[in-house]
């Protein structure tokens, strides 16, 4: 398939489908970024794109690692525990005259 051809079909299905305005490589590029952002083997990726190596993967993708990082320190934050803090007193039910009465 020719680069080009394969350009406009992307261009085609992209408009059919609603999605917002983004290149094949652009496209490509995302996928790469949010695979590594969401915590994914670099190793793995690095096949999926058909690069010879992952370090390749890691050089072109190495600004995403810190945004990585923050996310997941974000989602391990989110995981620990919290005690409630109780803002006010809980107040005891109030009774009838007949409950007291019983």
């Amino acid at each position: 398939m020719k680069p080009d051809y394969a350009s406009r079909l992307f261009e085609t299905l992209r408009k059919r489908g609603g999605l917002p305005k983004i290149t094949l490589h652009g496209a490509r590029h995302e996928h790469a970024s949010l695979w590594i952002a969401g915590g994914g083997d670099v190793t793995l990726l690095s096949k999926r794109l058909g690069q010879s190596t992952s370090r390749i993967t890691a050089d072109l993708y190495v600004s995403r690692v810190g945004d990585a990082d923050r996310v997941h320190e974000e989602r391990v934050v989110g995981m620990i525990p919290r005690t409630p803090r109780v803002h006010e007193r809980v107040r005891a039910p109030l009774t009838t005259g007949a409950d007291e009465a019983g």
